[in-house]
This record gives C-alpha cells, structure tokens and sequence, in this order.
C-alpha cells in the first residue's frame, strides 16, 4: 500500500477521508499506520474490500460524495493500482498482496508500482493530464500557503535547478508543458513523468509536517 500512496502523493488520510465523503466502507487512519509498518496481523475483510472500492473509484474518476476541494484535488491526482492488462486492482488482488505477496511482486505489483515503466505515448490527452494535475494542484496550494509567489519559490525547490526548474514553475503558474519540453522528462524509475514525481514529492513533504 505504501508504494502505491507514495505514487500518488497521498498521506495516510486521503483513502479514509475518501470514504468517509462518499459513504463506503474503508480503513481507518491508525489501521493505514499500522498496515504499513507490518502491525496488522489478522486484517478484516472490509479492509480489502475498501481499498478495492477506492480503487475501483479511481479507475472510474467517480469522486462521487466528496466536497472538499482539497481533497478532490489530491484524489484526481491520483493513479489506480492496475495489472499488466490495465485492469485494476479488485478485492482479490489486494487479499492476495496482504497473504500471498510472492504471487503479486511479480506480474502484478511490478506493474502497479510501475518501476522501470517504458514511457508511454505522449497524446493529447497525456500531456493535459499532467497539465491538469499540476495546475490544479498548485491552485489549491496557493490556498494554504500565501503570497502565490512564496507558494511558487516552495514548489519550484522540489525540481532541479536552471531550466528544468523555470518550465516546472511555469507549469504550476498555468501555463502547462509543451509536448517538447515534457517528452524528456519521463521518469523510468518511478514510471511516471518527473514533474508529476516532483509535484508527489512536495505534497508528502507538506503533509508530514
């Protein structure tokens, strides 16, 4: 689970506040903290069957119930846990990653944590959604933290210095990646586009202070 959060940017908190927005059953905020560090040693059911309902959600970009934009805005950040045909993950998958993880390190969790991800396709509608996410997303930061511009000198700080770092701010001020200037910047490792990563970074930085 704690790949899959951290591939999204998310604390502890968004998949419980999730839940409890749009009514479904999922996991509180200790049984997260203590699922991750190994302390959950007979899991109920409901566990994995709210996992796989936000999953399922996800997958579905139906953020049905929830009002807080802060929220919204870091759910729609976020990137369903999915196999290697782009299913994604239900409560099977998430059962059999807590009690047979040898059978979900290989086909089907390397794929959901997406290391060493060949670089997709640059459509459209790729290049407008990390458009989107990271407009979308420094807006909501502005809210928190205030001038704009100290939001934006604490933004920028998370990507690397010179022109990376100029074309990251300008992202986030509105006025987005081109496809030439996004095309070099996909993060094998991570298999996600490096601003993305950049952007994952700042919000957990935020949210463990």
């Amino acid at each position: 689970m704690v790949i899959w959060r951290h591939r999204n940017g998310w604390s502890q908190y968004e998949i419980p506040k999730w839940a409890d927005a749009a009514g479904f059953v999922g996991p509180a905020i200790g049984t997260v903290s203590q699922l991750e560090r190994g302390r959950v040693t007979t899991p109920t059911m409901s566990l994995f069957a709210g996992l796989a309902e936000a999953n399922r959600r996800l997958a579905a970009g139906d953020f049905s119930g929830v009002t807080s934009r802060k929220l919204m805005d870091r759910l729609k950040g976020g990137i369903p846990v999915v196999d290697q045909t782009g299913h994604p993950w239900a409560f099977h998958e998430f059962v059999s990653a807590f009690h047979l993880p040898d059978q979900v390190n290989g086909e089907l969790w390397e794929a959901s944590a997406a290391n060493h991800k060949a670089k997709p396709e640059l459509t459209a509608e790729e290049l407008e959604r990390v458009n989107s996410t990271l407009h979308t997303g420094f807006a909501a930061l502005v809210e928190e933290v205030r001038p704009r511009s100290r939001a934006l000198h604490l933004a920028g700080k998370v990507a690397p210095a010179g022109d990376r770092r100029d074309e990251f701010e300008d992202a986030l001020s509105g006025m987005g990646y081109t496809a030439e200037t996004l095309l070099p910047l996909w993060d094998a490792a991570a298999g996600e586009w490096a601003p993305l990563v950049w952007w994952g970074q700042l919000r957990r930085a935020g949210s463990e202070e």
